[in-house]
């Protein structure tokens, strides 16, 4: 039997720290994580059931509103970011770094370590992003 996932109840930005105009929404998430909540926990805090494998793998959808961005951060593991829909920019290496313009169809990868942003342009961009866990320490 196939199961549909819906992963559009999405995590508004007031509750990602630095970020503003951002949703993201857990598509999968690995279950050694998922395993610290309870079942009711875990579809509060993901506003519904992820798709929980023993992969060290998540998988997260991410829908920026024009010019809405993620934080600066530093990734403790290697992240594909996938542009799906819309246009932005990236920036790996801090505020002095590149400014990289991405479309729909292409992707990047944020290395372990590095400061990365992303921020979408004038029409907004859906992404989703890929976290490779199994570098974690």
């Amino acid at each position: 039997m196939v199961e549909v996932r819906d992963f559009t109840p999405f995590i508004t930005d007031t509750e990602l720290g630095e970020s503003r105009g951002l949703r993201v929404s857990a598509i999968q998430i690995r279950r050694s994580f998922a395993e610290t909540f309870s079942p009711d926990e875990l579809i509060a805090r993901f506003r519904g059931a992820p798709i929980v494998l023993d992969e060290p793998v998540s998988v997260m959808a991410m829908e920026f509103e024009p010019h809405g961005e993620t934080g600066e951060r530093r990734s403790r593991f290697p992240i594909l970011f996938a542009v799906t829909s819309g246009s932005g920019f990236v920036r790996i290496g801090g505020e002095h770094a590149e400014r990289v313009p991405l479309n729909a169809g292409q992707a990047v990868l944020w290395p372990t370590g590095e400061l990365f942003k992303a921020w979408a342009g004038e029409s907004g961009m859906t992404a989703i992003g890929v976290e490779y866990l199994s570098t974690v320490p």
